[in-house]
């Protein structure tokens, strides 16, 4: 009763902010900002892993959903010029979700093609088109997670059961690939030679982490697959759930030596990751109370906690330059969610900017902010709710 009550105490108190201010903005950091917005529409890039921005940082590729006349409920994938202000479509998508929209990316250095998920005839497929005549340049048969420009690789997994297991990060659809009809695993495609190599199944991932895992648990998947820059690694979270807690470890390949492992990190579960250069990650690891913040090294498995870090929740972190760690936060308890600049030598935790959340983005609807940022480290991108729909925030900042 007790709880109830204040639930609906802090429902009232957001009902009462939509009229209060929405942003908060740190002005000694942030000189300007960009709301892509559009009415009737949901706007969103979607996960923190990738990079919405070109190498010339003119444009960020955008997600637009209409709302209000959409019958297929296709979604617009754009491009907003950060110059002009200005956002123009490109393509549309019936395969998406969002956390990770169509895994939107640009394809190649000069950023002139795009990469996404879409489908046909209810078949989910990966799609490469020209981002000014949207011409399709290259398609491969099944969806893919990420993309390594230096090798010219996707790295992908079953969709469909990472959706049915983590509802809102999954597609639906058919596979047209007999592989996957048959496979949950991890799997790499090499575009250029058009092969495949399985990295590891499901069966071998549950078996190799018995010693964790007890293999006492109601189902298992994967999660999260990423390329180190220069694609010498792949690594992924191996997710098994009990009683509806997800427990998981971290996923290691390397290309070079042809030999997976995975790393425990003592009744801690790895959660978001972000790679600090061709060998090591900052990575976020949590035990349902608390969480802690790292440096992973992958060649050695060396471990440098950042120790009193004022951090003490889950967040989507990226290191930025050599003393500071982008973070956020989830909503509080008033719906304000935080973008915060942590100095790593004096632990100082300085705040960027607070985005209000209505209380209806919640649970699969949720709204992460999901922070990404430019070659430059002077522009930051965040998905928000704040105008009671989903709206990109660019914010230009001081170097």
């Amino acid at each position: 009763m007790i709880k109830i009550l204040k639930d609906n105490i802090f429902n009232l108190i957001s009902k009462a902010l939509l009229f209060k201010k929405k942003i908060i903005i740190n002005k000694d950091i942030v000189k300007n900002i960009h709301i892509i917005d559009f009415e009737h529409h949901d706007t969103f890039f979607g996960y923190y892993d990738l990079c919405p921005f070109d190498i010339k940082n003119k444009y960020h590729l955008v997600h637009r959903l209409n709302k209000k006349n959409n019958p297929q409920n296709l979604i617009e994938i754009g491009l907003y010029s950060i110059e002009e202000k200005q956002y123009k479509p490109i393509t549309r998508s019936n395969l998406y979700n969002f956390q990770f929209g169509s895994r939107l990316s640009w394809y190649d250095k000069d950023c002139n093609y795009i990469i996404y998920n879409d489908s046909f005839n209810n078949n989910m497929l990966t799609r490469i088109i020209d981002k000014n005549t949207s011409k399709i340049i290259d398609e491969i048969n099944f969806p893919f997670f990420d993309y390594n420009n230096s090798s010219n690789e996707i790295a992908s997994t079953d969709f469909i059961k990472l959706g049915l297991f983590r509802p809102g990060y999954g597609y639906k659809g058919n596979y047209n690939n007999d592989y996957f009809k048959k496979y949950n695993s991890v799997l790499t495609y090499n575009i250029t030679k058009k092969t495949n190599k399985e990295i590891i199944s499901i069966n071998e991932a549950d078996n190799l982490n018995k010693d964790y895992s007890k293999l006492n648990f109601d189902f298992s998947y994967f999660n999260h697959l990423k390329f180190s820059p220069d694609g010498k690694f792949l690594i992924f979270l191996y997710v098994w759930s009990i009683n509806n807690i997800r427990y998981s470890t971290l996923g290691i390949f390397n290309f070079d030596l042809n030999e997976i492992n995975f790393a425990n990190f003592d009744n801690w579960n790895p959660s978001h990751f972000n790679f600090y250069d061709n060998d090591k990650i900052i990575l976020t690891i949590n035990n349902y109370k608390k969480s802690q913040l790292l440096l992973f090294n992958l060649r050695n498995y060396k471990k440098n906690y950042f120790i009193n870090s004022n951090i003490n929740h889950d967040f989507h972190p990226h290191y930025y330059g050599n003393e500071f760690i982008l973070n956020d936060t989830y909503p509080n308890k008033f719906r304000y969610q935080k973008l915060n600049l942590l100095n790593v030598n004096n632990k100082k935790n300085k705040n960027i900017v607070e985005v209000f959340s209505p209380n209806k983005f919640k649970g699969i609807n949720k709204c992460d902010l999901h922070p990404r940022i430019n070659n430059k480290k002077n522009l930051i991108s965040l998905d928000t709710s704040f105008q009671n729909r989903r709206s990109t925030l660019i914010l230009e900042v001081n170097n």
